[in-house]
């Protein structure tokens, strides 16, 4: 985990969430040219629609689903405090100070940083405390216990809004100018993908304003 960046994990799991949404819709495009559509046309409306599904599922594959420790943590408590007092005592053992959280401590903080910090995922916590080793978050603390690595977390959380902010702001400015969203891993950018199952659903939505009037 070392090797990513905050940005790279936060691409990753953005395209995950942006091509499943997109799948959803698709499917729902299928079942409609599947079992209501009419039109003479429909056959090729359909293997259109399944030929994008089969594009975004293969993209699907090579992205990583995000799962929040809180959502882990409902799923598996145990396994995942587990995690978090590993990853914990990996910093006790790298880091050499006179004051160092203990075992139990290590114990008592995981619970915390599940319902303090619910909404990171395991890559980005484990992207803080490496960014912690790399004195990141500074290098002049005493000690290492529970309050420190708390504090560690909350600056990671406030650089990660700020960096949502920043895309936000950038994906407003590209918008206006015309430019594309960025591209996926693999296959066709974002934007030709949205644009073709966009496509797809206005279809569907104006069969069934036709169907309607009848």
């Amino acid at each position: 985990m070392a090797k990513y960046s905050p940005n790279h994990v936060e691409r990753k799991f953005e395209a995950y969430r942006v091509a499943s949404e997109q799948l959803d819709d698709l499917k729902r495009s299928e079942r409609f040219f599947d079992k209501e559509f009419k039109g003479d046309d429909r056959e090729t409306h359909l293997a259109e629609v399944r030929n994008m599904i089969d594009q975004m599922e293969l993209m699907l594959d090579g992205l990583t689903a995000p799962k929040s420790i809180g959502i882990l943590n409902r799923e598996n408590s145990e396994a995942v405090v587990k995690t978090l007092c590993l990853m914990v005592n990996d910093l006790r053992k790298y880091f050499i100070l006179d004051r160092m959280i203990t075992k139990d401590g290590i114990l008592a903080l995981a619970p915390m940083i599940i319902v303090t910090h619910s909404s990171l995922t395991l890559e980005e916590i484990a992207i803080c405390f490496c960014n912690a080793k790399k004195g990141f978050y500074g290098e002049d603390f005493q000690r290492m216990d529970g309050s420190t690595i708390m504090k560690w977390l909350k600056l990671y959380v406030e650089e990660k809004q700020f960096r949502s902010a920043d895309k936000e702001y950038t994906k407003e400015c590209n918008f206006k100018a015309g430019q594309d969203v960025g591209r996926v891993e693999r296959g066709d950018s974002m934007e030709v993908l949205l644009k073709k199952a966009t496509g797809a659903a206005l279809v569907m939505k104006d069969m069934q304003r036709k169907n309607s009037k009848k």
